[in-house]
Parts: C-alpha cells; structure tokens; sequence
C-alpha cells in the first residue's frame, strides 16, 4: 500500500514539473507558477494557461474525484486532458506537441515542457503595432 502511495506522489511530482516550467514561459500567468505544486490549484492553472473557463476545471476536477472513488472518470478525464494539452499546445504555437503531451502523459509532458519558448511580452513581439498609423 505504502509503495502504490509513493508511486502516486512520484508521478504527481512527475507532472508538476513541466507544468511549472510551461506557467512560466506565459506572459499572463508566470506569478501563478506555484500553484502547479498543489494538487487541485495545479487543474485551475492548466485551465487558465489554456484559457479555458472554470466549466472545464469542474469537469476535470469531477472525473478526478471518480477516478479515485473507482466509478471511472478516466472516460472524461482523459479527452477533457487531452484537449487542454492541445490547446495549450495551440498557445505556444506547437499542437502536436500538445498533443503528444495529452497522449502520452508524462513524456509528452517533458518533452513539451521543454520546447515551449517563453511568450513576447507583447503579442506580436514588436512595438510596431502599436504605433498608431497615420
């Protein structure tokens, strides 16, 4: 029981990594980094990089909650994930690599992590939109 209880921590850490390194490359939710390291504040961070509503948090939130209970939330729990993934792939201008990460959890999650560059402070990256035009 100890060994399955430090497994589930492990992959928790596992995850929470990539996730803190990805909330750090936006512009708008680098303050909110931390929150990767708590379990539930972690699926209200992803949302919000993806920009998502807080419908989706709950979603995500309810099949976690199945999943634990054992009435099998992995049948929303995964595409709901896997959308999310994508669209912060979306994001930073790499889907597939989103999706990679909502396929294959851990892995994907490292490797998109790990590619994603940090976001322009401002949209565009240049100053020249928004000059006004004569």
């Amino acid at each position: 029981m100890y060994f399955a209880l430090a497994g589930l921590v492990v992959l928790q850490l596992l995850g929470m990594y990539p996730l803190w390194r990805v909330a750090k490359a936006t512009t708008d939710r680098a303050a909110d980094a931390k929150f990767a390291w708590v379990p539930i504040a972690n699926v209200i961070l992803m949302c919000a990089i993806a920009r998502k509503t807080a419908w989706l948090t709950l979603a995500l939130l309810v099949s976690t909650i199945s999943i634990l209970v054992g009435v099998g939330g992995g049948i929303l729990g995964f595409p709901l994930m896997f959308w999310l993934w994508l669209h912060i792939g979306r994001r930073f201008g790499r889907a597939g690599l989103g999706a990679v990460a909502g396929l294959v959890p851990i892995v994907g999650v490292w490797a998109f992590a790990f590619s994603v560059e940090p976001e322009p402070a401002i949209p565009g990256g240049t100053t020249a939109e928004l000059t006004p035009q004569p």
